[in-house]
């Protein structure tokens, strides 16, 4: 197993999950760094979850030369995951309103 899978397994069996409509509850979610792996040739991986949490399961994965970089893509593909989910919502007339407890 490769470094990138066996962190992502890692923060996977050992952190808290939400899912999409707890993510979409959260009042300000975020995308929250946890690791960063260079790459053997092209762009490094950054790994980030929501607020400390992976969604169903998985984290956020980016490619970026930079920190900042990074740190810009994962916000970016976090907010537009909620905005596809809101639409999604909209379009099917789903509630996306939920109750959540216990989830810090």
């Amino acid at each position: 197993m490769d470094e990138l899978q066996r962190i992502c397994h890692g923060l996977s069996a050992t952190r808290q999950q939400i899912d999409l409509e707890q993510l979409l509850a959260l009042v300000e979610p975020s995308a929250t760094f946890e690791a960063h792996i260079p790459a053997e040739t092209g762009r490094d991986f950054w790994v980030y979850t929501v607020d400390g949490k992976t969604l169903e399961g998985e984290t956020i994965v980016v490619r970026a030369s930079l920190p900042l970089q990074a740190e810009a893509m994962a916000q970016e593909g976090l907010h537009d995951t909620i905005q596809a989910a809101k639409k999604f919502n909209m379009n099917t007339g789903l509630q996306a309103e939920v109750e959540v407890r216990g989830v810090e």
